[in-house]
């Protein structure tokens, strides 16, 4: 036999690998938590504040919760729209998830202003950028160390 027709008889005769899994373009249980963790934003945003019990520490309190509370956010979805391939955020996603959180912010904040004692509040969607802002701002340093490395 010659080299080519064994190597022809080797190929046909090898054991056929099955095709590699497809790694997917998202994390579906990121997805899901992220879906759970909107809810669950909707809903605290949905409780009334009664009328006249304020206290202006607890006011400062709950208005500086919007930092670590849209991070999370942001952690959660960088999470479930980041390949599993990859380990970083390429600008594109990043620039996705930017205007998907802030589109979920200004919605939570039209949301607000329906509830019986509270409002829309600038503050609070400035906060609530600086949350998402600081989250993507670290991927995206991440992701240039690791383009460079």
């Amino acid at each position: 036999m010659s080299a080519s027709r064994e190597q022809r008889v080797h190929e046909l005769t090898r054991r056929v690998e099955p095709p590699a899994t497809h790694e997917g373009l998202f994390h579906p249980w990121y997805g899901l938590a992220t879906l759970l963790y909107v809810g669950w934003i909707t809903w605290m945003s949905s409780i009334p504040r009664p009328a006249g019990v304020s206290h202006l520490i607890l006011e400062y309190g709950l208005n500086l919760g919007h930092i670590p509370l849209f991070a999370g956010l942001t952690i959660l979805l960088v999470r479930t729209i980041t390949s599993k391939s990859r380990s970083y955020l390429t600008l594109k996603a990043c620039a996705w998830a930017a205007l998907i959180l802030f589109s979920i912010a200004v919605l939570d904040e039209v949301h607000q202003s329906f509830v019986p004692g509270r409002s829309a509040s600038v503050l609070d969607m400035a906060l609530d950028v600086m949350g998402i802002g600081a989250v993507l701002l670290y991927y995206r340093l991440s992701a240039l160390v690791l383009e460079g490395a």
